[in-house]
């Protein structure tokens, strides 16, 4: 793969020029070159887009599905629960245009937020753990 193509992969998949650069085994006096040219820094912005698509997208899953965390009992793991990023699904939601909880007020708009926030974490767990069985739908037929 070329040092060009293997940059703009590396930058959309990290955000990060000078990290793409390095690894990509690209000069800084050549990403400066590369800049010069008009279809490059389209290419570039692409790039930086899909980035920040792949990490909302990564944010998004640990905020919301989760991921599972050992639990430990005298130095063994007893198993595992799903944890959830609040933080991750306040940005998320920051992130948003449209959203109504997009405010700047005071701390209780904040712990509105929050509790509304965990209603929603709550009903997604539900629906993970306890998902509708099939043809349940046609029961009522």
């Amino acid at each position: 793969m070329p040092v060009q193509e293997l940059f703009l992969y590396l930058v959309s998949r990290t955000g990060n020029e000078t990290a793409s650069a390095h690894l990509a085994g690209a000069s800084t006096a050549q990403l400066a070159h590369w800049k010069q040219a008009e279809d490059f820094c389209a290419e570039l912005d692409k790039a930086h887009h899909q980035a920040r698509e792949w990490l909302q997208y990564h944010a998004w899953q640990r905020a919301v599905i989760g991921v599972q965390v050992p639990y430990f009992f005298k130095g063994e793991v007893a198993g595992f629960r799903r944890h959830y990023s609040d933080r991750l699904l306040v940005w998320l939601l920051n992130g948003t245009q449209h959203d109504p909880y997009n405010r700047q007020d005071s701390e209780q708009d904040e712990h509105e937020i929050r509790h509304a926030l965990m209603q929603k974490l709550a009903q997604f767990s539900q629906r993970a753990e306890h998902p509708p069985e099939e043809g349940a739908d046609k029961a009522a037929d």
